[in-house]
C-alpha cells in the first residue's frame, strides 16, 4: 500500500501536499482539525503512524495537485499550497528503512538491489511532481523542510493564521527501526549519493538542496 495523504482547508485557504517520508504524518495530525478532511483507518492502520485521509474535495490518498485541480478547478490559485520536502538521499534511505517494510520483529537488513528497486516505486515519486498540473509547475507558497521542520512549521502556522495559541510539538511518527550506524555508513557512499541525486535532480534544484557529499 502507498499512503500519499493531503489536507485541504476551505476556511483557511490552504492545501497541504504530503510527500512520503518528509514528516507529513506529524504535520497532518496538527492540520486536520482546521481542514475539510478527516482521518480514516483502513487495512489495519493504527491511526497514529499509519492512517488515511478523505474529504469532500480530497479525491483519494494518492492525490496530486493535478488531481485536486481536476476535482476543484482553480484551487491552485485560490489556496496557499504547502508541501513538506526532504533531501532526496535521506528520504530514499528513510523509505527503505520504513517500519512498514520491516514488520514485527524483523530486523532491517541492507539489500542494494531492493533499494534500487524501491527508487522506481510510487513511494519515492519526486516531490516536484506533486506540484505539477496542466498549467505547469506550481511553485509552493510554503515549503516545510524536514531538516528544520519545527521552525518551518511554526512559521507556516503563523502565515496561515491558524488559531493555535502555542506552536505544537510535532510528534516523531513512523520512526525508522534502522540502527544509526547503518544509516551513517550508507550516507557516506558516493555511488549511492550520485545515483539518487541524479535521479532526483529536479528536486535538488527546485528545493535548493546541495549534495550530501558537500555537507559538513
Amino acid at each position: 500500500m502507498h499512503f500519499y495523504r493531503h489536507v485541504i482547508s476551505t476556511k483557511f485557504r490552504f492545501l497541504y501536499l504530503h510527500v512520503p517520508k518528509t514528516g507529513g504524518n506529524s504535520i497532518q495530525q496538527v492540520l486536520l482539525p482546521f481542514s475539510d478532511d478527516k482521518g480514516v483507518l483502513v487495512h489495519g492502520q493504527d491511526g497514529r503512524d499509519q492512517f488515511g485521509i478523505t474529504g469532500p474535495v480530497t479525491p483519494h490518498k494518492h492525490a496530486t495537485l493535478a488531481e485536486y485541480e481536476s476535482c476543484a478547478p482553480g484551487v491552485a490559485a485560490t489556496h496557499r499550497v504547502m508541501i513538506s520536502v526532504r533531501h532526496p538521499f535521506d528520504r530514499a534511505l528513510s523509505a527503505y528503512f520504513s517500519p512498514h517494510r520491516w514488520p514485527g520483529s524483523r530486523f532491517p537488513e541492507w539489500d542494494e538491489t531492493a533499494f534500487y528497486d524501491l527508487l522506481d516505486t510510487p513511494d519515492l515519486a519526486p516531490a516536484s511532481t506533486f506540484l505539477k498540473h496542466e498549467s505547469g509547475w506550481r511553485a509552493p507558497d510554503l515549503v516545510l523542510r524536514f531538516e528544520k521542520l519545527t521552525a518551518d512549521f511554526k512559521a507556516a502556522l503563523a502565515t496561515l493564521g491558524l488559531p493555535i495559541q502555542t506552536a505544537p510539538v510535532l510528534p516523531h511518527l513512523n520512526r525508522s527501526p534502522a540502527p544509526r550506524g547503518i544509516w551513517t555508513k550508507l550516507r557516506t557512499s558516493r555511488v549511492l549519493c550520485a545515483e539518487i541525486e541524479t535521479r532526483f535532480a529536479e528536486d535538488m534544484d527546485r528545493f535548493g538542496y546541495s549534495s550530501v557529499m558537500e555537507t559538513p
